[in-house]
């Protein structure tokens, strides 16, 4: 299904996003 695709793509670049900024802040 495309919409849960999607949903878990969505759910990796978020997971990508808060690492970076997690990292950004930590520096």
């Amino acid at each position: 299904m495309p919409g849960i695709l999607r949903h878990s793509l969505l759910l990796r670049f978020l997971c990508l996003f808060t690492k970076v900024m997690y990292e950004a802040t930590n520096w």
